[in-house]
């Protein structure tokens, strides 16, 4: 079976520069662990190809020195305080705000990327366009789902753009993934009461799948625990570990 698949990935992904053996290796155990059949994977690895034409252009963008080093990025799951410890280092940092969410303040992406049929493709393109956009050191704030791709070739995409940004701030209750889903989960609760259970119930095991998959530590350089701190706290840790790491790197 793996020669099989590999006659398949290299069909579509040998053209392409960045993919390396490694990567192709990754993908096809990917595929032999979900028992996925060779049809299945044709559709799955063309339409990755497709994609990857998309996006690689503007992955490969080249992006301010200063914007690498110097921008905050937020990944976390849902209610997890993003928004509100970003506008508290907004008002110690001064930096601009960019809310990956806010389809207002980011209207020109998202009608540049309304003709992308497919949902993950549609954020992983939003993510590179903003990413590589930016003109002056920024917070972004990613929503709960633009950090998690599950295609093993979009994640790794994704891996690649975000590995230039010095610092990329994972938000959680705590490293204790119970922990993190129990206090969340109230959190869900308390702001959508006035929802329905059922859809009460979609967020929360959605929310549980952003905890538990790994995909956001594999992104983040600092993980901060929130959980019995105040913002103002939170805020400070953030700032402390980024300076931390920046004198250790001059040294």
């Amino acid at each position: 079976m793996f020669e099989q698949i590999k006659k398949i990935v290299d069909k579509y992904l040998s053209s392409i520069s960045f993919i390396n053996d490694e990567m192709k290796t990754k993908a096809i155990n990917y595929y032999i662990s979900q028992g996925i059949s060779l049809k299945e994977v044709e559709q799955e690895v063309s339409a990755i190809c497709d994609k990857i034409q998309i996006c690689e252009p503007i992955i490969q963008r080249e992006i301010l020195p200063n914007v690498l080093s110097n921008s905050i990025i937020f990944i976390g799951p849902m209610c997890s305080g993003k928004s509100t410890i970003s506008e508290s280092l907004k008002n110690t940092t001064e930096m601009p705000i960019i809310s990956l969410d806010d389809r207002e303040q980011l209207s020109k992406y998202y009608d540049r990327i309304s003709q992308i049929k497919d949902l993950k493709d549609r954020e992983l393109a939003l993510v590179g366009y903003v990413l590589t956009e930016i003109k002056e050191p920024s917070i972004i704030n990613f929503g709960a789902g633009h950090s998690i791709q599950e295609n093993t070739i979009s994640r790794i995409e994704l891996e690649r753009l975000i590995s230039r940004f010095k610092n990329v701030v994972l938000l959680v209750p705590s490293k204790n993934k119970d922990i993190s889903t129990r206090v969340l989960s109230k959190r869900i609760e308390e702001r959508l009461k006035n929802e329905d259970e059922d859809s009460i119930k979609r967020k929360n095991t959605t929310n549980e799948h952003f905890i538990r998959c790994g995909y956001n530590e594999r992104l983040a350089k600092y993980i901060i625990e929130t959980e019995g701190k105040t913002i103002e706290e939170c805020r400070d840790e953030i700032i402390k570990e980024i300076e931390r790491n920046k004198n250790e790197l001059e040294r």
